[in-house]
């Protein structure tokens, strides 16, 4: 991936799931990217993404980290049902 990033002016992917430490060498090794590795990082993490996204100000529907049914069924019944769970890394949206 490196030899062939060198060669590029500019290296961008297709979706988020590239590996933290290849972000961090092709960092390191001076290329540019785009999305940055700051970005992809919330790209990655979706709890992550809601929490700089509110801490920004852009609306996001109402969210809550549930790691149990118990909580899924408290979130639901605080703000009506139906819900949307969804696994806060992985998954694939295409």
């Amino acid at each position: 991936v490196r030899r062939l990033a060198k060669r590029c002016d500019v290296v961008t992917f297709d979706h988020e799931h590239v590996p933290p430490d290849v972000l961090a060498a092709l960092t390191d090794d001076g290329i540019p990217l785009h999305p940055t590795p700051e970005a992809l990082r919330f790209a990655q993490d979706k709890v992550a993404m809601r929490r700089r996204l509110s801490e920004l100000g852009f609306p996001c529907p109402r969210w809550t980290v549930a790691r149990t049914a118990d909580e899924v069924a408290a979130f639901g019944a605080d703000v009506g049902w139906p819900v949307i769970a969804k696994t806060p890394r992985g998954g694939y949206d295409g």
